[in-house]
């Protein structure tokens, strides 16, 4: 593998390249010049020059130039292998250039005839050319330039010397200008030349970055639309599923203030209890989303038993199976398994919860079993089934299967987006396998745990009395205030209400009223947070004074402040039970 040049390192190679000449050229120019004028040489010098020295330096000669090609094929056949083979590449292809000026240089002594000024000038002459072309040739190496040149032209300007009169000296100095003036125009075109390389890297580089830029914005351009789509098509499916329930709500709440009649009263009351616990569900679904999404979720695995799971799997889901005629049979188990117990039972909870909405004969299998290092926890059913193109769909947000009118009694379709997400979370694998009309098996692999952990009974669920509890409320819409006053009130807690964080500090100095627990709203007036009450309560009281954040935000930016606060948060809408378990916990 060739190993990639920096950007000298790649002129280098341009340099080299060029003096070594084209791959697909067998033989290079320079080859066939340097022998078509050895030939003129010989014709020229041939019989007033020994025939020995002649033909042995043609010989030579030609011997030397075949070695060129040779070497120029070994390099296509072998290219530069990093850096440092590069520069080996150059030190011979400057040797070879300088040992073609020294070649012709020992011409100019073995054929300098003493008694003719004419051969010697013609001589000169030719040595003069072969200097001159050496800069096209050999100028993009300056070490094999240099010495090409100077071998051509000293060791004929020394002889010259040797003859020691004034026509001779004149040559002499005539000849040293020369070699200078070739010295420095070699010197320029090498500079001209490096600086055109480097010109065309940095366009070259201008390019890849031009296109690798292009590509990214291209694909970003996609990622984007692909998500503007989506997000158009969750809020459109999010906004029909909402305005369901509050559609019902509002007429249920109509009806309520219109009737007196206690047994209409009831049955009105129970079905807006219904329509909350509706929007409760899908809120709850989007605020699971968003805080996956957000990163906020944050996994806190330990080594359990899934028999725990089972048996609340069991315990809630069986009365739901025989609603339907369905067999809910949950395996008994004895794996203990390292992850998130609480986010792996979302998952099952999950998983069950979707079989049991698209199966209406058979029933519902769970089961664990034992792989390579891993517990395997199947979710079995006898529904309708998945069509084999569907595997990746029935992952998105608000997907269904056969639920066109978006009926909440077959879900909402938000179950199996949050199983994908949950499983990236824990780095768990999930698969499914289904045939359509014969039921469905989604199987979710766990990592085995190294110990069987110890199982505590849990406390029973005592109801709790809040006697005299002082509750700070800071919410700034009324309406919530109210309900939420109202509520604890009745508990029995001692309420004071505030809309903002300048009410409540008056409101507590001017009754001299020392709170116990806060419920604050995230978002007040003013831009001011709920973080900022609490923090001024604590400071200004008991450093550890419990309290709570209610928000409705769901965006990352909203719930990664809150989160980072350190104080508790439930989010909306809040349900009484939620907020009495969290008040029951501040007092025990």
């Amino acid at each position: 593998m060739t190993v990639p040049f920096e950007q000298d390192d790649r002129i280098l190679a341009d340099q080299v390249r060029q003096v070594v000449g084209p791959q697909n050229q067998p033989v290079s120019g320079t080859v066939v010049a340097n022998v078509v004028i050895s030939v003129l040489l010989v014709l020229m010098i041939y019989g007033s020059v020994p025939a020995a020295a002649v033909f042995g330096w043609f010989g030579a000669q030609i011997a030397f130039q075949v070695s060129r090609v040779l070497v120029a094929r070994w390099y296509w056949r072998r290219p530069p292998d990093g850096a440092a083979d590069l520069r080996r590449w150059a030190a011979v292809m400057s040797v070879l250039a300088a040992c073609s000026g020294l070649m012709w240089g020992l011409a100019g002594l073995l054929f300098f005839l003493p008694d003719s000024v004419t051969h010697q000038a013609l001589l000169a002459i030719m040595l003069c050319g072969l200097a001159a072309g050496s800069v096209p040739a050999n100028g993009m190496l300056m070490r094999g330039f240099v010495g090409s040149v100077s071998a051509i032209l000293l060791l004929f300007i020394v002889r010259l010397a040797w003859e020691n009169d004034g026509v001779h000296w004149l040559m002499v100095a005539m000849l040293t200008v020369y070699l200078g003036f070739v010295l420095q125009s070699g010197r320029s075109f090498n500079r001209v030349l490096i600086e055109a390389l480097r010109r065309r890297h940095e366009n070259e580089d201008l390019i890849g970055q031009l296109r690798e830029q292009t590509a990214a914005a291209l694909t970003a351009q996609r990622a984007a639309e692909d998500a503007n789509a989506a997000k158009s098509k969750f809020l459109a499916a999010a906004s029909h599923d909402l305005r369901q329930p509050m559609h019902a709500l509002a007429l249920f709440s109509g009806a309520l203030m219109n009737e007196q009649r206690p047994a209409e009263l009831k049955e009105l009351t129970t079905h807006i209890v219904r329509s909350v616990d509706a929007l409760e569900m899908l809120f709850n679904a989007l605020l699971d989303i968003s805080k996956l999404d957000a990163g906020v979720t944050q996994p806190k695995e330990s080594n359990f038993l899934v028999e725990t799971i089972f048996a609340r799997l069991q315990n809630d889901f069986e009365r739901l199976a025989a609603n339907k005629g369905l067999r809910l049979h949950i395996r008994g188990t004895r794996a203990v398994v390292y992850t998130d117990p609480q986010l792996l039972e979302r998952i099952l909870r999950n998983l069950v919860a979707n079989a049991l909405r698209y199966t209406d004969a058979g029933g519902i299998v769970v089961a664990c079993r034992r792989r390579a290092g891993s517990w395997r926890i199947d979710v079995v059913d006898s529904g309708i089934g998945i069509p084999a193109g569907e595997y990746e769909r029935i992952f998105e947000e608000f997907y269904q299967i056969g639920n066109p009118e978006r009926d909440r009694t077959k879900g909402l379709g938000l179950g199996l987006a949050i199983v994908r997400r949950l499983t990236r979370l824990l780095g768990l694998a999930i698969s499914v396998h289904s045939r359509v009309g014969h039921g469905t098996v989604f199987s979710v692999t766990v990592p085995a745990g190294t110990a069987r952990p110890q199982v505590r009974a849990e406390a029973p669920d005592v109801p709790m009395a809040f006697d005299s509890l002082r509750v700070l409320i800071v919410d700034d819409e009324p309406d919530v205030r109210l309900a939420l006053a109202m509520l604890l009130r009745g508990w029995g807690c001692d309420v004071v209400e505030a809309e903002s964080h300048v009410q409540a500090v008056a409101a507590i100095q001017s009754m001299q009223w020392q709170p116990q627990f806060a419920i604050v709203d995230f978002r007040l007036r003013e831009n001011e947070t709920g973080i900022v009450v609490l923090d001024w309560l604590r400071e200004h009281f008991d450093s550890s004074l419990p309290g709570v954040i209610i928000t409705g935000d769901i965006s990352a930016d909203k719930l990664q402040e809150v989160r980072s606060s350190g104080y508790r948060v439930l989010h909306k809408p809040v349900s009484p039970a939620k907020l009495r378990a969290l008040l029951r916990g501040t007092l025990e």
